[in-house]
């Protein structure tokens, strides 16, 4: 494994090796859904907060009952 100031770098190997443990699997796709968050954000021009959406929704949906 190789690590530097940005990035940590491992063999396909190793890769294989914990793809196969499902805890590790579990560990690996949560970085892999984490990076592609990352990417999301980083070519969207608006994201909204998690938060501030539900309560726009809630306010939404009061006024419409």
């Amino acid at each position: 494994m190789t690590i530097t100031k940005d990035k940590v770098t491992f063999s396909r190997k190793t890769w294989e090796e914990l793809r196969k443990d499902e805890y590790t699997r579990e560990v690996i796709e949560l970085i892999e859904d984490s990076e592609s968050l990352i990417k999301a954000k980083k070519e969207t021009k608006y994201m909204i907060d998690l938060d501030e959406y539900h309560k726009k929704r809630l306010a939404r949906n009061n006024v419409q009952a």
